[in-house]
């Protein structure tokens, strides 16, 4: 009870109550309206899902099945909140999934994609190839693949494919237990396809608007006769132009798999996965959004500030390692190792300054011509041990891990000649700028080196038959030495993160949990003083009730949220030598959340969610991250047509109230984008599917993260056709 009110002051009851009352009428609607397409109920006669192959290797309680397997948008089981692969209803805080068969339902191509589908996510287009991602109001830090990854250095700049993925889960809320740093946003869990012991292939090629066009393959299964030696080969190959003038970009991945059997209680697993990303006339920064005399500009949304030379190229490639050890007491131990090598080579081209109101031609823009290389190396060790114990005559699941992480950053920039030239009219230009001496006004640039530590313990205490308690806490050490953009980057920072959480089940389908959770996140940017802002430190809350419906095919989630934190990265300006520095807020954010992921009936897929965040600066009502979205609706489902069980017809819509620069001068107001999409099986080797894309053409800026910004795509579509076996 005193979570609860602790989540809202008592000067807030009433806002409290009306958010709920809005909220709250999604997910009744959404299921109603789910019973009343799916009037018949006898659809014996569905596609049933593909069998779980097992061999003769002990499956231990960790085991997590795969989503591929299932065909549903419900995810079970997870072990992101405590390192204990627990059901997702038995987990004291909010997690979301995105599935195999959500994202090849709504041709989810990159990891951008697949987020934006992610009740609570926003996903901030601040450029062409630079993305943010927040949650709860917050920047999302912890990145992970299969629950490995460490929280060094800022947010993926390059939005990569998504398709080696089987599944992405979303930790809702701070993750200070088994990341050991990290924002009260959320934590975001890649985990990769694994081989199948049956023979398995699929090729898909998909051909769109702008001239895109897509070819994937994906083959699975065992290599040997025994089922000992399994392997799967990943390829996905993309080029796409735009609806932005000049930009176009090419993809490619590529990822290998090997899992051994050494015995029937070990199992190695190593693999290796390469992603590029190559752009032409991309944008670095993006379009003014207001004239000096702070009207609102209004360009063609087609248009772009990018040079016709401007490049970026991406290539990220990943080794990695596992061992898996399974006791005769239940317990299992798993030792693993990734090596992340990420380069970037650019040529940019920024544009500044305010267009001059009346002006014709426009007049105003000056340029700002750039270099920019990046050889950024990770290297990360973990292992950790779960099982079981019996305490009092009960049984109870107990998780201990430590992790290890090393990041090497190793930065470049040069300074073009034709610094502060004049930029022609943007509403005309056709990207040509002699393209300057890129090293002509200098070089900047820096190196230094991140090391994290991390240990932690987690249990979950069977206390009643319906009472589970979870204890646990982690203890990190963050070093960093080096410098950067001639400032000194050197660090040493260090914190017990607690971690504590109820989840008391009112019936078989029904639970109530409640959990707390310190917060600790060393920050890499700058203070006014030029040196790294001091770690935010804090505490999370989150009260809720979850529910299994419709024979445990449906998980309802409500929750209550609410965090506190110091020194959070404020408002930026550009320094004397070039470099972002920040002001620090302290802040405090409280919420709400619903989602629904599942099959409330055998021919409807859903996922769908809905999220209210306040943001305030401690000790006051001023709101604060005004670009952050206080209301988000997402809504994503498919239904197979009765009497024509080959098809297939779906959609998404996604919703988000109005959001305002920093500075007040620029606000977007609230839009919705929809989405269309159809398949059609020919037969168990043939589909046939398209997608409509911002089917009502809708016309908005991507984000308000930065002081400027670029308007999103118009309505495009896709068709695909893909070969099973």
């Amino acid at each position: 009870m005193s979570l609860c009110r602790s989540a809202y002051p008592a000067s807030q009851p009433s806002l409290l109550a009306q958010r709920i009352r809005e909220a709250a009428l999604i997910v009744p609607c959404l299921l109603l309206s789910g019973n009343v397409l799916a009037e018949d109920n006898s659809q014996n006669d569905l596609q049933e899902l593909q069998a779980l192959q097992v061999t003769d290797s002990e499956i231990t309680s960790n085991y997590i099945e795969p989503s591929e397997q299932t065909g549903s948008y419900q995810v079970k089981r997870s072990a992101a909140a405590t390192g204990l692969a627990i059901d997702i209803k038995e987990t004291p805080q909010t997690v979301s999934t995105i599935s195999s068969q959500a994202m090849k339902d709504f041709s989810v191509a990159s990891v951008s994609d697949a987020l934006a589908l992610i009740p609570g996510v926003v996903v901030n287009k601040v450029e062409t190839d630079r993305v943010y991602f927040t949650s709860r109001g917050f920047d999302i830090m912890n990145f992970e693949t299969d629950g490995v990854g460490a929280a060094l250095g800022d947010t993926p700049t390059s939005n990569f494919d998504a398709f080696m993925y089987d599944r992405i889960e979303v930790l809702k809320g701070a993750n200070g237990l088994t990341a050991g740093v990290g924002n009260p946003s959320a934590t975001v869990n890649m985990i990769r396809k694994r081989p199948t012991y049956e023979t398995q292939a699929s090729i898909a090629a998909t051909v769109g608007s702008w001239n895109t066009r897509r070819l994937e393959a994906d083959v699975s299964g065992s290599l040997n006769e025994e089922g000992t030696v399994r392997g799967r080969a990943v390829i996905a190959k993309q080029s796409k132009e735009s609806y932005l003038d000049r930009y176009e970009k090419d993809t490619t991945l590529g990822y290998g798999v090997i899992e051994v059997d050494v015995t029937e209680k070990d199992l190695l697993t190593f693999g290796y996965d390469q992603q590029r990303n190559n752009a032409n006339s991309p944008m670095w920064g993006a379009l003014p959004l207001t004239y000096d005399d702070g009207s609102y500009t209004d360009y063609d949304v087609s248009t772009s500030t990018a040079a016709d030379w401007s490049y970026w190229d991406t290539k990220k490639e990943t080794y990695f390692a596992q061992w898996q050890h399974s006791f005769d007491n239940g317990w299992e131990a798993t030792a693993s190792v990734d090596h992340t090598s990420t380069k970037q080579d650019s040529k940019l081209f920024y544009v500044y300054g305010s267009p001059v109101a009346g002006s014709d031609p426009e007049v105003g823009l000056l340029a700002y011509p750039s270099a920019y290389e990046q050889d950024l190396s990770v290297t990360q060790f973990n292992v950790n041990a779960t099982g079981p114990y019996t305490l009092a005559g009960r049984e109870h699941l107990l998780a201990i891990g430590a992790t290890a992480a090393r990041m090497k950053n190793s930065q470049l920039s040069g300074y073009g000649s034709r610094l502060g030239y004049p930029v022609p009219d943007l509403n005309t230009w056709d990207g040509s700028f002699e393209e300057p001496d890129i090293y002509g006004n200098g070089t900047s640039g820096g190196t230094f080196n991140d090391r994290l530590r991390s240990t932690y313990v987690a249990t979950r205490i069977d206390a009643t038959d319906a009472l589970n308690l979870f204890l646990g806490g982690s203890y990190t050490t963050v070093n960093t030495k080096g410098d950067s953009y001639g400032s000194e980057r050197d660090r040493d920072a260090s914190e017990v993160v607690p971690y504590l959480g109820a989840m008391y089940n009112l019936t078989d389908d029904v639970g109530v949990y409640a959990s707390y959770t310190g917060i600790f996140n060393p920050q890499n940017k700058l203070g006014t003083d030029n040196e790294l802002l001091d770690p935010v430190e804090g505490k999370a809350y989150e009260v809720g009730v979850k529910a299994s419906l419709f024979d445990d095919q449906l998980l309802a989630t409500a929750a209550v949220f609410y965090a506190d934190q110091d020194n959070v990265a404020g408002s930026s300006t550009v320094g004397g030598n070039g470099q972002t520095v920040y002001t620090t807020d302290d802040t405090n954010s409280r919420g709400i959340e619903l989602e629904v992921s599942g099959q409330p009936t055998p021919r409807i897929n859903l996922l769908a969610g809905f999220t209210h965040v306040d943001i305030v600066e401690s000790g006051s009502n001023d709101k604060v991250r005004l670009f952050e979205p206080r209301n988000v609706l997402r809504v994503s489902g498919t239904y197979q047509v009765p009497g024509v069980d080959q098809l297939k017809v779906g959609g998404s819509v996604r919703w988000q109230s109005k959001t305002t620069t920093d500075s007040e001068l620029y606000t977007q107001d609230a839009y919705t984008l929809v989405d269309l999409m159809a398949s059609y099986e020919f037969n168990d080797n043939w589909t046939l599917s398209g997608k409509i894309n911002n089917l009502t053409d809708e016309r908005y800026i991507n984000s308000l993260y930065w002081e400027q910004g670029f308007y999103g795509e118009p309505r495009n579509a896709t068709v695909t056709l893909t070969w099973n076996y």
